[in-house]
């Protein structure tokens, strides 16, 4: 089972959201047995499970709730058992069945008060991975009908205010994901939460950044949606202030500069639901899940094809190249980032030898060193272009 936390000091981002539809999209379109773990002692997802799309609540999931508290099968009832004996095992299931392959492990008022409980918040270190261990073991969580079903992915939403659960949590996390907003606030969240997670936390799991709540707009020569102007700012502030410096630190984050989720009024319609995702949505969870998927869950059969090597020949082919036609080389770089962005820069670097680089660099007057390696080269290029600095004499 692989452990995906959603994580933002900032409240108010969409965490909540993000968690149970994209839970509910692996469900739905990829066939996958999911648990989401509402962490968050406010009880938004739990809250959301619960109420219908027509404004009641779900007199099935009260009904079941009242039950699981009576019998101590609830968040902080597990967590009261792992600080006494250091493990978990029920014979009580506190998942709620909201479908036959979606479970949840509801949040609990009591969770607010754990950390105050000294020195109990202390010991919860290993709680994430003796949860997900005692399902395994179990080969998994039994439905309705007493099926088990074998759990692939467990999804756990983590308050704002960070403590001892969700340090446990993000801990044991195969990736984390951090939704930001298009706002002031966004670059600054990620750079506090990064930076003391770096100084508490070893080893560190891996972070993935992306927009949510994007304003955004169609492409007039695609027909595409894209992100507006104004959306694409904050994004650089988070990549140029929050993302690249903390890689240089030494932390495993990434930035997803053309994946976003777009504002939506009925994004909450959607939350409460029990229909499938309107089409229109389910689009962007898919684009987030592809994303999500090839980075840190698909190892491919083949190795990448390496990039090409620097060799004598190459090297006089660049230098013999004239000034002029590694200017027109930069001016199509500069239309192909406005399309793709960074994976325009990534093919373009990846595309010449290190030699032609140098020669394009020069040529360019670019601010960036010679014998530059090709990840160096990559960062200055997104960062040159994201501000849309004119580079060269004639531009």
């Amino acid at each position: 089972m692989k452990l995906i936390s959603t994580l933002n000091f900032k409240g108010g981002v969409g965490k909540t959201t993000v968690t149970w539809l994209l839970a509910r999209y692996l469900v739905e379109r990829k066939g996958k047995t999911v648990l989401v773990v509402d962490a968050d002692p406010q009880m938004s997802l739990t809250t959301a499970v619960q109420l219908l799309e027509a404004g009641f609540w779900d007199v099935r999931f009260e009904n079941w709730y009242k039950v699981a508290k009576a019998k101590g099968a609830t968040l902080y009832g597990l967590l009261e058992q792992y600080n006494q004996s250091g493990n978990i095992s029920t014979n009580v299931s506190p998942f709620y069945v909201h479908r036959p392959n979606l479970f949840l492990l509801p949040s609990d008022e009591e969770v607010y008060w754990y950390d105050l409980e000294a020195p109990k918040g202390k010991n919860l270190v290993g709680f994430a991975a003796s949860l997900l261990s005692w399902i395994d073991n179990s080969g998994g969580i039994r439905d309705d009908t007493g099926t088990l079903r074998q759990v692939d992915y467990c999804l756990a939403d983590c308050p704002p205010a960070f403590n001892s659960l969700s340090f446990s949590i993000v801990a044991h996390s195969n990736l984390v994901l951090i939704p930001v907003n298009p706002d002031v606030f966004a670059s600054r969240g990620v750079i506090i939460m990064l930076n003391g997670l770096l100084k508490r936390m070893k080893p560190l799991p891996h972070f993935l950044v992306f927009m949510n709540r994007a304003k955004s707009r169609v492409n007039k020569m695609t027909g595409q949606p894209t992100l507006t102007n104004e959306s694409r700012n904050f994004l650089n502030e988070v990549r140029i202030q929050a993302v690249h410096p903390q890689i240089g630190a030494g932390v495993p984050v990434a930035l997803l500069e053309d994946v976003y989720i777009p504002e939506r009024k009925g994004i909450k319609d959607a939350l409460a639901a029990r229909q499938r995702i309107p089409p229109d949505l389910e689009t962007y969870f898919a684009a987030l899940w592809d994303n999500i998927e090839d980075r840190y869950f698909i190892r491919k059969a083949t190795a990448p094809t390496p990039p090409p090597t620097t060799t004598a020949s190459s090297v006089s082919g660049a230098q013999i190249q004239t000034a002029d036609a590694l200017k027109d080389a930069y001016k199509e770089l500069q239309k192909q980032f406005q399309e793709t962005r960074s994976k325009a820069v990534d093919d373009f670097v990846e595309g010449h030898p290190s030699g032609w680089l140098d020669e394009f660099i020069k040529a360019n007057t670019l601010p960036i060193p010679t014998k530059a390696s090709k990840q160096e080269v990559k960062d200055a290029l997104l960062s040159i272009l994201a501000q849309g600095k004119a580079i060269g004499g004639d531009r």
